[in-house]
């Protein structure tokens, strides 16, 4: 029989390999890293230095609201309701027959548009409007009417209303985590006419002009939904005929507004609103007008009017 000798290689291969067993347990195979090798040539690196090396630090999250500087449009369009009520001031010792006319408190239906234009600002995250924008609306009832009547033949007319208005202006819209802030400045109109008005009807028509500057707060109550405080003050420019020589005269005139509304977004670009807004003028005259002064007498005895609104409106538009 022939023995085979191993040779040294074999017994230095051996020894150095380890031996697995049931009670060892095999480590899993790791996988390999590329490092880079290091110069051979420099000197290695003393405590102090690795103690002043530059540490990489890791840039905390932001928790500012991004902007995604697009252009952004907004159209909406829907029905509106509004309510008015004028009254005069006058002096307790004007007699019942010489009390200024007075137009009956009615409401009217119509239709409104609203389009917003921020092309410098875009959107942030939660798909409002920021920046500097543009907006417009304009209003008009449709077959709405009011009960007038003719003291003199002592009867009623049913005499048709028209309420029309419009506003132009600018907006800027800073957003502050979940709340937003706009402010405002605009060019505004607002009337209310009897069409058609009969030559016995004493009562002037109101139509404001007026330039009025506004603040507005939106608070996000979850994704896609907003709800709206805001109030105005609007610088009158005109009152028309209520303020004419041969209506009330000259005066001093004051007006402004407060609204709250709400904002759901719905599919895709599509979004639903509505709101309540309260506008109300508040004027004090002068008494050089001809209705001021009763028939007969040297000083006015109606000396202010309080005219008051009240508006509700619903909206579908879109966003984009």
């Amino acid at each position: 029989m022939t023995t085979r000798i191993p040779t040294v290689t074999a017994l230095v291969l051996a020894a150095v390999a380890p031996t697995a067993s049931a009670d060892t347990p095999t480590e899993p195979v790791r996988p390999r890293v590329a490092v880079a090798a290091a110069d051979p040539q420099a000197p290695p690196p003393t405590e102090l230095a690795l103690l002043l090396a530059p540490v990489a630090e890791t840039p905390a999250p932001s928790t500012s609201t991004p902007v995604r500087r697009t252009p952004r449009f907004a159209l909406a369009a829907g029905p509106y309701t509004t309510t008015r009520a004028l009254a005069f001031a006058v002096a307790e010792t004007t007699p019942v027959d010489e009390l200024p006319e007075t137009p009956p408190e009615s409401t009217l239906v119509g239709a409104r548009i609203e389009v917003a234009i921020f092309p410098a600002g875009g959107a942030d995250r939660r798909g409002r409007l920021v920046g500097p924008g543009v907006t417009a609306s304009y209003r008009h009832s449709v077959g709405g009417s009011a009960g007038y009547d003719d003291l003199d033949a002592e009867e009623s007319w049913d005499l048709p209303v028209i309420d029309a208005g419009w506003s132009l202006g600018l907006r800027y819209r800073q957003p502050l985590g979940p709340a937003l802030v706009e402010v405002g400045l605009s060019h505004d109109s607002a009337s209310r006419r009897v069409d058609e008005r009969p030559d016995w009807l004493e009562l002037p028509d109101a139509e404001y002009r007026s330039v009025a500057g506004s603040l507005r707060l939106e608070l996000s109550l979850r994704p896609g939904a907003v709800i709206a405080l805001g109030g105005s003050y609007h610088h009158v420019l005109d009152a028309g005929e209520l303020m004419a020589v041969d209506g009330y005269g000259a005066g001093t005139i004051s007006a402004y507004s407060a609204e709250a509304g709400v904002d759901v977004a719905l599919a895709g670009p599509l979004f639903a609103s509505g709101g309540l807004t309260l506008h109300q003028v508040a004027i004090e005259f002068a008494g050089d007008g001809e209705l001021s002064i009763p028939s007969g007498a040297e000083i006015a005895d109606v000396y202010g009017a309080t005219d008051r609104t009240v508006s509700a409106h619903l909206a579908l538009g879109v966003r984009y």
